[in-house]
């Protein structure tokens, strides 16, 4: 163990200290010296090892004094091992920004292979590169590579295809008027990412590292990163147990992975309302579940009603309920869609606002970053005429605005969809319940907002949630 501390130490100083020869010599010297001193302080620094970088270094470099002769060499050799350990110990913890390898050739990235913007469809164009980290229990983290993109060889015993040890986030880069790069509200995405590898025994990273191995990877190919306003290039981060091992255990081996894709409108026909399936059997999720989490298990159930919807009812999604909070199984509450989060706008009595509501984070919602942006641009730039509800919502109360004429808009949002009309939900019955139809383009909350966010999506307006780079 202290041998390949040593020798990790030597790795990183050489890098980072001048005179890196007798960096390498004095990191492989000590770190093959201090033998059991060093074993156990690193058994008695192991728990505090990720949260306690600097007190785990100091106790190295302390230790380093004592043992190399000549005192004031054994403290230079102690503060080049502490660099080097810093790193060492680091590199457990996190990734780096600083320390990616961008393996792509000056001119590469071609758009070349580039389909024109009207012929892209969802996830099926790629970009040329991707970034790639891998992580062991025994060496921690890799460096971050981008490369070109390629297929993976995965071992078949692998936990994320034999147990789902897997999970993926969606993100946005867009390109504003001026043509400067941009992420929307990345932040979001890591922290999600960051709660899904860790309900799945996947390891951690600091978010500012990932959002710099993204931002120059999205700069490599530039290029693929469409000019023009409802287009963008799609992100997709994901991570799986990649250790080639049978037995249903915490990985020791996983990937992380990063590929991206030019795209259009999820929806290509724009915000043209859908029909949705309003499923009263089968449920997504329950509390303490998975459902907050964008695991691949949450998704691959869906598929069936999916097809069923779209071949038996003429639906192209489906929202899902659950049973009422009391155990009452004929009354259930709106969950979400497969695919989105799903708002319904209601009105109520004369002189009242009129209220938007979306079932509450209790565990069972994904925690949508276009959701948690609408609830945000509602209650400060609508909120004199619309108040935001996060609440349960039964589907006999939506039947009871319809039915009323109070029912004023549905709709779903997501990342791929930004903001997705609802006409109708419909019933494996057959039942119908509609939307109003009569509301104009200027007066409808759906309009305001899928104008709101793609105006800050494409740089038309200056808002906080851009990130530039």
């Amino acid at each position: 163990l202290c041998v390949a501390f040593g020798e990790r130490a030597a790795h990183c100083s050489a890098k980072r200290v001048r005179g890196g020869c007798w960096a390498t010599q004095a990191g492989q010297s000590v770190g093959r010296s201090v033998g059991r001193d060093v074993s156990s302080a690193l058994e008695g620094s192991a728990g505090r090892r990720l949260g306690g970088e600097a007190d785990f270094c100091d106790e190295m470099a302390l230790l380093c004094r004592n043992q190399v002769a000549g005192g004031p060499a054994g403290g230079v050799a102690g503060r080049l091992l502490r660099k080097g350990l810093g790193a060492a110990v680091a590199s457990f913890s996190t990734f780096r920004a600083e320390e990616l390898e961008n393996f792509v050739r000056p001119g590469a990235a071609s758009i070349a292979g580039m389909k024109p913007l009207d012929q892209l469809s969802f996830g099926q164009d790629f970009a040329p590169h991707m970034l790639h980290v891998r992580h062991s229990a025994k060496d921690g983290w890799s460096a971050p590579v981008i490369k070109q993109l390629e297929p993976m060889l995965v071992h078949p015993a692998a936990p994320g295809i034999q147990y789902g040890v897997s999970c993926f986030e969606g993100m946005k880069a867009y390109a504003d008027p001026q043509g400067k790069l941009m992420l929307f509200r990345p932040e979001l995405n890591a922290k999600r990412l960051l709660k899904s590898m860790a309900r799945i025994s996947l390891p951690s990273f600091e978010p500012e590292e990932f959002i710099g191995c993204v931002e120059e990877l999205v700069r490599t190919d530039a290029d693929w990163v469409p000019k023009e306003k409802g287009y963008s290039l799609y992100l997709r981060p994901f991570a799986f147990g990649s250790t080639p091992a049978l037995g249903v255990a915490p990985p020791n081996q996983s990937e992380l992975m990063v590929i991206m894709s030019p795209v259009g409108p999820y929806y290509p026909a724009g915000l043209v309302p859908i029909r949705v399936l309003l499923d009263e059997e089968n449920v997504r999720a329950f509390k303490g579940g998975v459902g907050s989490d964008k695991v691949g298990g949450n998704y691959a159930p869906t598929l069936v009603h999916m097809v069923e919807a779209a071949e038996n009812h003429g639906c192209k999604q489906v929202l899902y309920t659950i049973p009422g909070p009391n155990g009452d199984g004929d009354r259930r509450f709106i969950a979400e869609c497969g695919a989105m989060n799903v708002f319904f706008l209601l009105e109520h009595e004369a002189g009242a606002k009129r209220e938007l509501v979306t079932p509450p984070l209790d565990g069972t919602i994904l925690p949508g970053v276009t959701r948690d942006s609408i609830i945000s641009l509602v209650r400060e730039k609508y909120g004199d005429e619309v108040t935001l509800s996060e609440r349960q919502i039964a589907f006999d109360e939506v039947e009871r605005h319809a039915s009323e004429g109070t029912l004023r808009e549905m709709f779903g949002s997501g990342t791929a969809c930004v903001i997705q009309p609802i006409s109708a939900l419909v019933t494996r019955s057959g039942e119908t319940v509609e939307a109003r139809t009569d509301i104009p383009k200027e007066d409808s909350l759906v309009e305001k907002i899928h104008k709101d966010i793609t105006d800050i999506q494409f740089g038309l307006v200056k808002h906080p949630w851009q990130r530039y780079f």
